[in-house]
């Protein structure tokens, strides 16, 4: 009976999933989708979500447009849009990317007035997509890459790892570490997961603590609609 416990355990476990993978950013022309942003000063105890309504134009085989617009903004429970509305000249933003999706082509920002105030200000400048970042070839569990992403103060790069598939494969979760933030430090590793058939992140995650004050803060995106082209 010893002997077979072994045997038994492994019969028992799940196996590890070995399939290799190609990642593309590929959300068809005329995809859209809805994104919340959530921010938490955890260590303040206050929140707050913006809302982004995003569109895909396909500008060339290799390369989408993606237009945003901010359609909401609530902080601490309490709708706040009427306010960012009346505060800015422009909130729809424009942001290229390839297939790899890796930044291309060119981009437009908002335009939000700082007289809004501090408090609603300290959310909205967080505002971003967050994508993931591509190898040329098929990855597989445990592939590690240099690679480009967003992080609280915008654009930046960290280390990316596949570190495992959903359960019904259509699915797959990187984690990004050592990234290069300019306003803070990292705590743990930025969570991704991506669906396959569009290469776009399905949720983000991530804490830091920022520079100088070394106040605790996360960020998730999670995507709250979708539709297909």
């Amino acid at each position: 009976m010893i002997a077979t416990i072994p045997l038994m355990i492994a019969l028992l476990s799940p196996a590890q999933n070995t399939q290799s993978v190609l990642l593309r950013l590929n959300p068809g022309d005329g995809a859209r989708f809805q994104y919340r942003l959530r921010v938490e000063r955890l260590s303040e105890h206050r929140s707050g979500d913006l809302y982004f309504d995003c569109s895909v134009r396909q500008e060339s085989p290799d390369d989408i447009m993606v237009t945003a617009t901010i359609s909401k903004l609530v902080v601490n429970g309490k709708d706040r849009t009427a306010e960012l509305r009346a505060n800015s000249r422009n909130l729809t933003g424009s942001l290229g990317w390839n297939s790899l999706s890796a930044r291309s082509g060119g981009e437009t920002g908002m335009s939000i007035d700082p007289a809004m105030g501090p408090q609603l200000m300290d959310i909205v400048r967080e505002a971003g997509l967050y994508f993931g970042f591509f190898l040329p070839g098929k990855v597989h569990v445990g592939s590690e890459w240099q690679g480009m992403t967003t992080a609280s103060g915008g654009c930046t790069s960290g280390r990316y790892k596949l570190a495992g598939f959903s359960a019904d494969g259509r699915r797959v979760r990187l984690q990004v570490n050592n990234i290069r933030m300019y306003n803070g430090t990292q705590v743990g590793p930025m969570e991704m997961v991506v669906d396959l058939a569009h290469g776009v992140p399905t949720s983000v995650s991530y804490q830091f603590r920022e520079h100088g004050s070394n106040k605790l803060s996360r960020i998730t995106q999670t995507m709250t609609s979708s539709k297909w082209r």
